[in-house]
């Protein structure tokens, strides 16, 4: 498992800010740049983290995609 997420670190970094745009853009953990709550923002840290490695393990499945990622 620990092989896998190093392989998907390349794809993570290039994905991380577009899926913090779109966790920004929730109503339920965002809403605003500046989180209100240290716990708020570190609800947003680990559904950025969790949701762009499950992101990249899928597309890294794809064979054309792989090649990128």
């Amino acid at each position: 498992m620990g092989r896998k997420l190093g392989d998907a670190t390349l794809g993570v970094f290039a994905l991380h800010l577009t899926v913090l745009y779109v966790v920004l853009e929730l109503p339920w953990i965002g809403g605003t740049a500046v989180s209100p709550t240290g716990a708020e923002m570190l609800a947003r840290v680990l559904v950025v983290f969790v949701a762009t490695y499950a992101v990249v393990l899928v597309l890294r499945r794809v064979p054309v995609v792989r090649a990128l990622l």
